[in-house]
């Protein structure tokens, strides 16, 4: 049967010729994960199912992404950045309304999620092995990965700045404020949204209506990210229009929220673009 060795397609019963044969440290949650598990690394079904005769022990939690869909460890991953970058409103909330200890409390939230969504990152990248066999190439998960995973480090680094010193509430500055922020959250959600149906799309193979919506929705988080940089550009004029009265470290702290705010769209947009290019090749 040939292409059968690879995920995304039903595999044979042979459980009753090629009975599991456990690996320490190596678990899965039902015999058939298993079985795809090394119709995927031995290539054929006489190595049977054990992975270290193949020489590939892979943690349970790496195994339990991939036994089913090669981009599950990349939605799982994007899962926790699209936590993280929800966490963007109720932080503006508590800073707008002066609740430094709030503030205080998202931030670090924030930062939780991010150091998650890392782990994920770099268990991935430290622990799939060069030799799994992929209907995409392994490359091309890492670097969508990371490109993703800058979407988290810039919503953090909207929590660090804001917790630097206690930030002044400035009325002038709501009104557009908490647009660019859903705007912001709106990129990050249109691209977690694609990379839900990339399962779909590879049951696919890259083509046909399926791969036509997913571009749609490419082009899509480019629209938000372009919305959100004209709402940043009108943010940032106001804030201007009031400098005279702040601080200098006042001014300068709100510069940088409302960059790395945008930043968090610019960096959708970037990854969406990165997974254009993929679908392109």
């Amino acid at each position: 049967m040939p292409g059968a060795h690879m995920i995304g397609l039903r595999t044979p019963d042979v459980s009753a010729e090629y009975p599991c044969r456990p690996t320490p440290g190596v678990e899965f949650e039902n015999h058939e994960d298993c079985v795809s598990f090394c119709c995927v690394n031995a290539r054929h079904f006489p190595f049977r199912c054990c992975p270290s005769r193949r020489g590939l022990p892979v943690p349970r939690s790496i195994l339990s992404l991939f036994a089913r869909s090669p981009w599950g460890a990349v939605q799982e991953h994007m899962r926790i950045v699209n936590e993280c970058a929800q966490k963007l409103d109720p932080l503006m909330d508590a800073i707008m309304s002066g609740r430094h200890d709030e503030t205080e409390k998202v931030a670090k939230e924030i930062s939780e999620l991010e150091h998650q969504a890392d782990k994920v990152k770099n268990e991935l990248r430290d622990r799939l092995p060069r030799s799994l066999f992929l209907p995409v190439a392994r490359e091309d998960l890492v670097d969508i990965l990371s490109v993703q995973d800058s979407i988290a480090d810039a919503a953090e680094d909207v929590g660090v700045i804001a917790t630097l010193r206690k930030m002044e509430v400035q009325p002038e500055l709501n009104e557009l404020l908490h647009p660019l922020i859903h705007k912001a959250i709106e990129s990050v959600m249109m691209y977690g949204q694609v990379i839900a149906e990339l399962d779909k799309l590879v049951a696919a193979s890259f083509v046909g209506p399926e791969a036509q919506q997913v571009m749609r929705m490419i082009t899509r988080v480019s629209e938000l990210e372009h919305e959100a940089d004209v709402l940043q550009e009108t943010l940032s004029r106001q804030l201007f229009a009031i400098e005279a009265r702040l601080t200098a470290g006042a001014l300068f702290l709100w510069i940088e929220i409302i960059r790395r705010v945008g930043s968090v769209a610019n960096r959708a947009e970037k990854a969406a673009n990165r997974l254009r290019m993929f679908l392109a090749t």
